[in-house]
């Protein structure tokens, strides 16, 4: 898929920004903001892993994958990049999406997609005033954000974290996917029971804040977060886990 893309942004980040409080549950986003933004450049196309599209035996759903909020913590780094861990410890996870357009059923090739989430602490990159007590400041850090094209299979593959929770929110990942001129914008889940296993394991069992199951998420609840569960398999040797999701855009 060819498109143009021009992502030039303002560096616009001001002021100090609150984690909310805690929510009882309720799976409210914390108030937008405004957000540094970078430029970065299209790059070449990230390389395959999964089996070529379709395999054998393959269902490929093509009903619309659901939109659903970007968030408050949302920046471009310029950071074009598969490995996006930096140094964040966590529960290894190989993060692979398949993009299909709706109007086909057919993989979208060359398309720009952006992941980004929080460490096992709830904590995003990029932000001052996270944390319980809003001391937390990660205005200067780029952890577990990034960028890949999608390969003729209309896959990308990120190697990542499993993300921890905070307040009001179960565990989850955010994506845009430039779709010729326009943004799919959503969000990743996993089962409550990966999230509650993962959740005894360090560093997750260090984070304070009580897990949200996912049907007590507002924004999973009302925005299809049934459809965006992703699948885990176990990659074996010690290389952690594999998260598979198809979408449709």
């Amino acid at each position: 898929m060819g498109s143009s893309w021009d992502l030039s942004r303002r560096h616009a980040l001001k002021g100090l920004f609150a984690v909310p409080a805690a929510l009882g549950g309720c799976g409210d986003e914390p108030p937008q903001v405004t957000a540094p933004q970078l430029a970065f450049d299209v790059p070449s196309r990230a390389p395959p892993v999964a089996a070529p599209w379709p395999t054998s035996g393959e269902t490929i759903s093509c009903e619309v994958s659901p939109d659903q909020t970007e968030g408050p913590y949302y920046f471009d780094p310029a950071l074009t990049r598969r490995d996006i861990r930096e140094a964040q410890l966590g529960s290894l996870v190989r993060v692979e999406l398949r993009f299909l357009a709706l109007t086909t059923c057919r993989p979208l090739d060359q398309m720009p997609v952006e992941l980004w989430h929080a460490n096992a602490l709830g904590i995003y990159s990029g932000y001052p005033g996270q944390g319980a007590d809003g001391s937390v400041d990660t205005s200067t850090e780029t952890f577990l954000r990034g960028m890949q094209l999608t390969d003729d299979t209309g896959l990308v593959v990120f190697e990542t974290v499993y993300p921890g929770q905070y307040p009001g929110r179960c565990p989850h990942l955010h994506i845009r996917a430039h779709v010729g001129d326009r943004v799919f914008t959503s969000q990743v889940y996993f089962s409550d029971e990966q999230n509650q296993a993962t959740r005894q394991e360090s560093p997750y069992s260090t984070n304070a804040v009580p897990l949200v199951l996912n049907e007590t998420d507002r924004i999973f609840v009302s925005s299809g977060g049934k459809q965006l569960v992703g699948e885990l398999r176990e990659l074996g040797s010690g290389r952690g886990r594999a998260a598979t999701l198809n979408l449709t855009v």
